[in-house]
């Protein structure tokens, strides 16, 4: 009975819909000495090491950021929709590079990825997941609408435009009931960053 029970969770989970597609997919954590190297030398860290893996035989592409699905530390910020900011919300934050969507295959059913314009002297923007944006904008578009992150701080509070919409990605086997918002890592320096990178042959031969 219990390898009976066992196999059929097993295929449960191979049968749900994770929102990307990790096959061929190699993650992993480069981490570097923030004594050294701080603020935008930290972006420069990551993308000289993305160019450098994207260059090996058989990576199709790379990105990273700092929460992975199924990552069971996920870093959670305090944010509110702009139509009521009296009513404080918590999401995964997750500062992300450029190409993470497409490195991870997690389509935009709105708007655009992030690219290099989006850093710290551009205007704030933010990408959320599908599922928070037809909750809080029902029948509506979400590109442009406007979400306060830290609403109730006077130093760091801060307006972010919605640029993109994200399809629903688990960040566990059970469902998890807070929104997912992305922000580009360019724009928000203070976190390490997990590498992906999709492979065009076995992803354990380049780990």
């Amino acid at each position: 009975i219990s390898a009976t029970l066992m196999i059929r969770t097993f295929e449960n989970m191979r049968r749900l819909d994770l929102g990307f597609d990790p096959s061929n997919v190699l993650t992993l954590s480069v981490d570097y000495d923030s004594k050294t190297i701080r603020g935008e030398h930290t972006w420069r860290f990551y993308q000289r090491a993305l160019d450098a893996v994207k260059n090996q035989p058989g990576v199709e592409s790379a990105s990273a950021a700092n929460v992975m699905p199924f990552d069971p530390i996920g870093w959670t910020d305090d944010f509110a929709v702009e139509d009521n900011p009296n009513t404080p919300l918590t999401a995964i934050y997750n500062p992300v590079m450029p190409d993470y969507f497409h490195v991870m295959r997690i389509p935009l059913s709105e708007g655009r990825d992030f690219n290099d314009s989006d850093n710290e002297s551009a205007a704030p923007v933010v990408i959320v997941d599908r599922r928070f944006a037809q909750k809080t904008w029902p029948g509506q578009s979400a590109i442009g609408k406007k979400l306060i992150l830290h609403p109730q701080s006077t130093r760091n509070k801060k307006i972010l435009e919605v640029v993109g919409v994200a399809n629903y990605t688990r960040s566990g086997i059970q469902p998890d009931a807070r929104p997912q918002m992305y922000v580009p890592f360019a724009s928000d320096y203070g976190f390490f960053l997990m590498m992906a990178v999709r492979t065009n042959t076995d992803p354990t031969a380049l780990a």
